[in-house]
């Protein structure tokens, strides 16, 4: 039976120079360290673009607008329509084309694997997991600081795909997650020892969720965390309506482990931003800034929200919502 709590782990490092990446690849079961190079898979200044075409086939209208927003969203300029055909990420029929996650995801492979050594890393790990049936978690590695790097941070490694039918990360044979850990100077922060139950704190705005769909939230929240519960392993407590203040509040008075956020998200102008409840009425669009204020010492953040981890090169890598909360 698979172990999903003994994964094999992949850790690669990326460090830029002026002509790509030098990358580093360590996993201590498998591979002695490997150190490889890889050329930016797409251009920094094309990353905004390309995250935007992506973006746009997550709406079940594209390409066809139901509202001026839509279509606001959908139009492409020719200067960009160009730019993404050069790519070979636009269509004949004048579209983004339905299947540019596996496009992308390709271009992001070839890139990764392009020094033979590292693509002799990845197979010699992959093909260890897949021996002893355990789960692979690849590790990557970004500097905070560098443009370059949080350019390739930006970019979708959920989306590694190889010449096999699906992507990486949902091949049927392999189990594998990728995470994305951001390399900060200064010392890291120290544990902080656990005091009885765990306290999560759900965030349940109202603002732009349907009652029925919070219902279903909450329903399928509760049922996974019914185990933890019945063990008193765990209390839960659910804030809704959420204002930044009530929040604050709270944060401050119960002081939670973990912040459980359902609701809507969005990255505009070289900024996030979670959509929370006015105080008396109404919705606003809250900054990273003013959450990781309210936020600041929880332990863990789970975000489910559009955009919580977008960034584009040349915006401060705190302008993003999940970087932001992540340091806070």
């Amino acid at each position: 039976m698979r172990s999903i709590y003994h994964p094999v782990l992949l850790s690669i490092d990326f460090s830029s120079y002026h002509r790509g990446f030098f990358v580093r690849w360590e996993a201590n079961e498998v591979i002695d360290i490997t150190h490889s190079q890889m050329p930016m898979p797409i251009a920094s200044d094309d990353v905004p673009l390309v995250l935007r075409a992506l973006d746009v086939l997550q709406d079940p209208a594209y390409p066809h607008p139901w509202t001026s927003a839509q279509e606001t969203a959908f139009t492409f300029t020719p200067a960009e329509q160009d730019r993404l055909r050069e790519l070979n990420f636009w269509d004949d029929d004048e579209h983004v084309p339905p299947d540019l996650p596996r496009r992308v995801g390709r271009r992001l492979f070839r890139a990764l694997t392009h020094d033979p050594r590292g693509a002799e890393a990845l197979k010699m790990v992959r093909n260890f997991a897949l021996a002893v049936d355990r789960p692979l978690l690849i590790a990557c590695h970004f500097n905070a600081h560098a443009t370059a790097d949080v350019a390739l941070a930006s970019l979708p490694w959920e989306l590694l795909w190889a010449d096999e039918p699906t992507p990486l990360l949902t091949e049927r044979r392999l189990s594998a997650t990728i995470e994305r850990r951001l390399k900060h100077t200064g010392p890291p922060p120290q544990p902080t020892p656990g005091s009885g139950a765990l306290r999560i704190l759900a965030l349940s705005p109202q603002a732009g969720i349907p009652p029925e769909l919070r219902q279903l939230e909450r329903s399928v929240r509760m049922n996974a965390l019914q185990p933890l519960l019945e063990r008193q392993l765990a209390e839960v407590r659910e804030l809704s309506p959420v204002s930044r203040r009530e929040l604050e509040r709270v944060v401050r008075e119960w002081a939670p482990d973990v912040i459980h956020y359902y609701g809507h998200g969005r990255y505009e102008r070289g900024e996030g931003a979670l959509l929370l409840d006015c105080e008396h009425g109404g919705e606003e669009w809250t900054p990273p800034s003013a959450l990781a204020a309210a936020a600041g010492g929880v332990r863990m953040v789970l975000l489910h929200a559009c955009q919580g981890a977008m960034t584009t090169p040349g915006a401060p890598l705190l302008s993003s919502v999940a970087p932001a909360l992540s340091v806070a």
